[in-house]
């Protein structure tokens, strides 16, 4: 039962203790008229005390007053300054205010204030009570932000404009207070805290009085809302995980609270805002559709519906946020974001690509500012993106140049800096281009953007290597020297692994570029090999084909056919032979085909057949598969193929076509269709006679006949093979001698000696050993076979002398001691 009392007492003492130095100057002359910053109301002195204690803490001087309000009873006002004049106690409130010592003031007329000179003096005076009579105006009200035109009477109240939403707690907390904290001296003190701005001080009381579940009559409603607006402040004083619990209790309260519809306006509106805040971007465009749908009337209405469309286009919701920005412009002309709302919208037509409607809708929004140097920092620098994107790198320049110089400090000068230096280079000016880059890698040389320009520095190198300029006299030149050198360090220096991509995406190109293809093939390579789905992939890829064309061609000409098709296998999965050339993908096939890997040959010819269709020499392509599917033993399909050059309308070059030729009369040779082969030209239309492949084609046809022991047709083929070459002209040389020996077989074997031995001898004298060792030991058979033993010798003489081999002379010695043996003893045989 003593505890009260003894509260009581501390209550007290601590008044006496606020109030007591102002007693000195209590008195004194009065009449005079003052103008007090007033802090807080608090509906009992106990929450003032503590607030103004609070206050002292941090260097002021406050004080209490208690004043009887008509209809709401006493409550007591915290003041931290008074002034003479009016203008000097709104300076001060702001200039506390902008210290984060005060959250939200009202300049407040004081009566008969002890003179003690201007500014905050040096004593506060005694706790005084202020007695509104019924139906008399309360003393005039300033409100912080809001200045009065020097005309305005006194008694006349400042307001803000509708338009604007005072985003302050301000007096309309004294309502608050009297509604809902009832007898609780607790939650006077929380609201003390909670209207002064500290919040962190206030949410620690409200959350108490939450915990005890106090019965003294606050209102828990009010209690919830002021938690959550305390977390929605602390959000805004940049603790964003309190915007998260803010939206939980936004939430609830507007679940638990239906009905509460005049509150739950500014708290939806808090709770779209906390989304925002959050970057849950989808969540405060819903909330905010809401609050405009239930809130048609609000004073956060323009705010509203702007926000809307800010979050529309955030979500890429172009065409949605184009409708929304033009009615916020056409509801609202002149409102707070026109300018923002018409530079969104100028973007909004730029992301959907209607560069006309974007490039009006951008003037129209410069012809909103009075001078470019007016224009925010952020708009400005994509003003500057905007003009590069579109080429006007006249007007990106101006642009980017202005964020350069006039916000130097500003947190996007590092990214200024990088798009000024690009868009000189894109104008061709190289120079000046790479003194910006110099000035951001010494300004900021951690930073991305240095990084960047690094890369970029060394692409010029690689581009554009013609200035020459000494490395001391800008930074980073030695990058744009020494390119391929500065990709390395770059790469040795990061474990990045997209930096790492690009630095060595970057190098191969550079590689490329200096013709040092063996290298850039291998970094190519070993980069589509680590990361086949990387970024720079398709770049990476036309440096991997463009050096592997180089090698190829360099192998191909020294006939290394092996060294094209290890490229052909190392580059497969890596698009070389979809994406190379005619002349790329025939010498890869062709070196596949020379090394008897017929089956990986035959899959390039067909996938060229398909993809160079139309190709001026695609016929080529054609015989060269059919010589595959031939050496595969595919003999009907490489025939299918040749048909097709046969029968095409247009003309096939001459080599071509004789390759066609022999292909053909392989195959039926293989088939053993040699009287198809003879007569393969009569049914090939619009293919002019080759004497020479005629010639082939007859002693062909001998052959077989002469193995079927058809001598007599055979005889008529080898005639007419050396009729096609008259005195062995036209005609390769083996054609003509091997159709004389087999002719000369043939009349052999059909007993015509005398005919064989005329062959035989001109094949002798015109021969290779090995022919000419048959024609001399036929022509000594034949001798015998007519009874000429003595030309028989001499020619098994001739063969034994002119043989360089041992079998020949083996066979001569054979013949020879045989003919001797039988003119020895024939004539026993003989009786």
């Amino acid at each position: 039962m003593y505890f009260p009392k003894i509260r009581l007492l501390v209550i007290a003492v601590t008044a006496l203790l606020v109030f007591i130095p102002g007693l000195e100057s209590w008195g004194k002359e009065s009449g005079s008229v003052w103008y007090g910053i007033r802090v807080a109301s608090c509906r009992n002195s106990a929450g003032a005390i503590a607030l103004a204690d609070s206050f002292k803490v941090q260097g002021l001087k406050p004080f209490c007053r208690e004043v009887d309000i008509p209809g709401k009873g006493r409550w007591c006002r915290v003041f931290v300054g008074t002034y003479k004049e009016r203008e000097k106690a709104f300076e001060a409130g702001c200039q506390l205010e902008n210290q984060g010592i005060i959250r939200g003031f009202i300049i407040q007329e004081i009566s008969d204030f002890p003179e003690g000179g201007d500014s905050n003096p040096p004593v506060s005076p005694p706790l005084v009570q202020e007695k509104g009579k019924k139906g008399e105006a309360l003393p005039t009200l300033y409100i912080a932000g809001i200045s009065a035109p020097a005309d305005r009477k006194k008694d006349v109240p400042v307001t803000p404009p509708a338009s604007v939403p005072v985003k302050k707690w301000g007096a309309a907390l004294d309502a608050a207070q009297e509604r809902g904290c009832g007898e609780s001296p607790l939650c006077e003190i929380a609201m003390a805290y909670f209207g002064s701005g500290r919040y962190q001080e206030a949410l620690i009381q409200f959350e108490k009085i939450w915990k005890q579940n106090d019965s003294s009559g606050v209102n828990r409603e009010l209690l919830l809302r002021r938690i959550a607006d305390c977390h929605y402040s602390l959000g805004e004083e940049g603790n964003p995980p309190d915007f998260l619990k803010a939206i939980d209790y936004y939430r609830n309260i507007i679940r638990d609270y239906p009905r509460s519809h005049r509150e739950n306006e500014t708290t939806l509106y808090r709770l779209a805002k906390s989304y925002e805040y959050s970057k849950l971007y989808y969540e405060a465009l819903g909330e905010f559709k809401e609050f405009s749908s239930r809130y048609p009337q609000s004073v956060y209405i323009s705010e509203a519906i702007f926000m809307t469309a800010k979050m529309q286009y955030t979500t890429e919701q172009y065409a949605e946020a184009v409708e929304k920005l033009k009615e916020y412009l056409n509801r609202f002309p002149g409102a707070e974001h026109e300018r923002v709302a018409t530079f969104y919208l100028a973007e909004c037509y730029l992301q959907t690509r209607q560069y006309d409607d974007a490039d009006v809708w951008y003037g129209r929004m410069l012809e909103g500012w009075p001078s470019l140097e007016k224009i925010p920092p952020p708009i400005l620098t994509r003003l500057g993106e905007y003009y590069f994107q579109v080429g006007e790198y006249g007007k990106a320049l101006e642009m980017f140049s202005l964020c350069v110089n006039l916000f130097p400090e500003e947190k996007d000068c590092k990214k200024n800096l990088f798009m000024l230096a690009q868009t000189l280079m894109k104008a061709k000016r190289l120079a000046p281009s790479l003194k910006v880059f110099g000035t951001l890698l010494e300004r900021y040389p951690e930073s991305d953007e240095a990084q960047k320009a690094s890369i970029t520095i060394a692409d010029a190198g690689v581009e554009t290597p013609e200035l020459k300029l000494p490395s001391y006299i800008l930074s980073g030149m030695d990058h744009y020297r020494e390119p391929i050198q500065a990709y390395d360090e770059m790469i040795d220096r990061t474990r990045d692994l997209d930096a790492r991509e690009t630095f060595i995406s970057r190098k191969a190109h550079a590689l490329a570029e200096k013709g040092r293809y063996q290298e850039a093939f291998a970094c190519c390579d070993r980069l589509l090999a680590t990361s086949p789905q990387g970024i720079y992939r398709e770049d990476v890829g036309k440096d991997l084909i463009r050096s592997a064309a180089h090698l190829v061609d360099d192998y191909y000409s020294k006939q290394d056919y092996i060294a094209v098709s290890e490229l052909y296998f190392k580059t497969y999965e890596n698009g070389l032979f979809e994406n190379g050339s005619f002349d790329l993908s025939s010498k890869m096939g062709s070196s596949l085909e020379k090394i008897g890997l017929a089956d990986s040959a035959s899959g390039v010819f067909e996938k060229m057949l398909i993809r160079f269709s139309d190709h001026q020499e695609i016929d080529k392509i054609s015989l060269a598969a059919a010589n595959v599917d031939y050496q595969r033993g595919l003999y009907k399909r490489a025939g299918y193929r040749l048909d097709g050059l046969y029968a095409g309308d247009a003309p096939v070059e001459k080599e071509v076509m004789a390759g066609a030729r022999k292909l053909t009369v392989d195959i039926y040779r293989q088939k053993n269709l040699f009287r198809e082969a003879a007569t393969f030209y009569s049914k090939v239309p619009n293919v002019q006679r080759d004497t020479s492949e005629m010639a082939g084609i007859y002693k062909g046809y001998g052959d077989s006949l002469k193995e079927k022991g058809s001598y007599a047709s055979a005889i008529e083929m080898y005639q007419k093979a050396l009729a096609q070459c008259p005195d062995g002209r036209g005609c390769a040389g083996s054609v003509v001698e091997d159709s004389c020996l087999e002719l000369a077989d043939c009349f052999y074997r059909e007993r015509n000696y005398e005919r064989a031995n005329a062959l035989y001898e001109k094949v002798l004298n015109a021969t290779d050993e090995s022919n000419g060792g048959w024609a001399a030991l036929n022509m000594g058979r034949g001798d015998l076979n007519m009874g000429d033993r003595i030309a028989a010798q001499k020619h098994f003489s001739v063969l034994k002398e002119k043989s360089v081999g041992k079998f020949w002379k083996d066979v001569a010695d054979y013949y020879l001691d045989d003919e001797a043996w039988s003119e020895k003893y024939e004539k026993y045989f003989l009786k």
